[in-house]
């Protein structure tokens, strides 16, 4: 697909691109009193990113706000939720030319707040790195500190605001070392970092911080993955070149549905 101008390489012969399918599988991974775990699987090759949509009555929906999930991720933790109510899901995913339609629909009802009688303090997470990895890419990890966390909530703060916002909610599992790919952001900006583990009773201290700047807009032959790395707006064949003469540009942001 990257040696084609449309990035869209089907069959050996370069194509028209398209929106991506549905994610498949979606499924509840863990519930708590304020907390719903979800999971899905993905087909498509082309997806750049999966935003979940919630209902409370099954039947309308709305779009988790400010939280869009990087296409190498197939989990989501919902947080704040109230206890004891039922909650509906179902994820897009999205690119450049449009979104998907819809995955299967799942539901779950919250524990009672009764449920929740874990004493320990919370410990906040350790290890924290960010790593530049792109002009609007940044690689952040880190560390669980206890035993008890149910979730993790990555946290950002854009250039020297210091005034941070989530990013996403990750589920807790047995591994210790946890990473997520944050995207779609300026270049040249420097961002800081921080995370905030849970459980159904209370929250930590935030972690200590971490800071990476995204790289500059890579000029004609510099190396790219994506047209928004590029200066010309066009990469083709991992390489940024100059837009074709007489051609519509290529849209940079997936659509908002």
């Amino acid at each position: 697909g990257s040696s084609c101008q449309s990035g869209n390489c089907v069959e050996g012969r370069c194509t028209a691109p398209t929106a991506p399918t549905a994610p498949t599988g979606l499924r509840i991974i863990d519930t708590f009193s304020n907390q719903i775990n979800l999971a899905w699987n993905n087909d498509a090759t082309n997806v750049k990113d999966f935003y979940v949509e919630r209902s409370t009555n099954g039947s309308t929906f709305a779009r988790i706000p400010s939280v869009t999930i990087d296409k190498t991720t197939f989990v989501y933790a919902d947080l704040d939720l109230n206890p004891f109510t039922r909650y509906w899901y179902r994820v897009r995913a999205s690119n450049t030319i449009g979104s998907s339609p819809f995955s299967n629909v799942v539901d779950a009802t919250t524990k009672d707040q009764n449920f929740c009688n874990d004493s320990v303090p919370v410990n906040a997470p350790t290890d924290v790195t960010a790593t530049t990895e792109t002009s609007d890419g940044i690689a952040v990890s880190w560390k669980r500190a206890g035993t008890n966390e149910h979730a993790f909530e990555l946290q950002r703060a854009d250039g020297a605001s210091m005034s941070f916002a989530k990013v996403t909610g990750i589920p807790v599992t047995s591994q210790a070392t946890y990473a997520y790919r944050d995207f779609n952001l300026a270049p040249f900006t420097k961002y800081t970092y921080r995370i905030v583990a849970s459980n159904c009773k209370a929250e930590s201290v935030p972690s200590a911080t971490a800071q990476a700047t995204t790289k500059k807009l890579a000029p004609i032959g510099g190396s790219c993955t994506d047209s928004l790395q590029c200066e010309s707006g066009n990469c083709v064949g991992g390489k940024c070149v100059l837009p074709v003469p007489g051609a519509q540009p290529t849209p940079t942001t997936p659509t908002t549905p």
